[in-house]
Formats: C-alpha cells, sequence, structure tokens
C-alpha cells in the first residue's frame, strides 16, 4: 500500500487513509499513512493519536500528543480529551497532571467531554 503514497501526497486523501485504517484497527499501516502527510493539520494529529487509543497502544498515544507540541501545534478540546483518555488508561495520574494543567492554561477545561473524563481520572483511583 506504500507505493500508493508515492503518487499521492494530498493531505486529504492520506487523511482519509488513516481515518479508514483507524476504522480497520490497523495502527500501524494508520502510523505509516501519518508519516507520509507532508504538514500535519491538528486533525491529522488527533486522527492518529485516536488510532493508538482505540488500539490499547496509550503510550504511543501520548508519545505523539508529546511530540505534536514539540512541533508548535496547540491542542484543541478533542486532542485533550483523548490524551486524557490515554492517561486513564495507562492509569497514570503523572501524565494526566501534566495535560489538566495544560488544559487549564488554554481554558478548555469547561467543555463537558473533558470534565467527564477528569473526573474519571481523578476519582478512580488512577494511579494508585
Amino acid at each position: 500500500m506504500l507505493h500508493l503514497f508515492n503518487y499521492v501526497r494530498s493531505s486529504f486523501f492520506l487523511h482519509f487513509f488513516l481515518i479508514k485504517k483507524n476504522e480497520c484497527n490497523c495502527p500501524h499501516d494508520a502510523e505509516s499513512a501519518f508519516t507520509h502527510i507532508m504538514k500535519p493539520t491538528l486533525y491529522t494529529w488527533n486522527a492518529i493519536i485516536t488510532a493508538h487509543i482505540n488500539n490499547e497502544r496509550c503510550e504511543k498515544a501520548l508519545a505523539l500528543y508529546y511530540r505534536m507540541q514539540e512541533k508548535g501545534f496547540i491542542p484543541n478540546a478533542f486532542i485533550f480529551s483523548n490524551a486524557l483518555r490515554a492517561c486513564v488508561n495507562l492509569r497514570s495520574l503523572y501524565h494526566g497532571n501534566f495535560v489538566y494543567s495544560k488544559i487549564l492554561r488554554f481554558g478548555v477545561e469547561r467543555d463537558s467531554v473533558i470534565k467527564n473524563i477528569l473526573i474519571s481520572m481523578f476519582f478512580s483511583n488512577v494511579g494508585v
């Protein structure tokens, strides 16, 4: 399938491919598609992070979350909620606190999805 990327470098096409591979539980193919996207957007970062979380690869999802920020991207509510989901799945209050501090910094703590995940993280003995 990768030979296809030599012909089509359209970010839209590769993003669509990434989403479809996510739906098929193929995180390796999704990651391969992601690496071929020349200018990833927040939408594509969110898609690859979600792909890893949905396939129980939460450590990789968090690594991508941190890498995204190193590349200069500012997370939105969708990405924050996925990063928190990864923290809950890993039972990592340590990483959850880092994500939470960013949520407060960027003012998205009022998002209802984020509120629910925060409640789950802080009140279910995560990391204990």
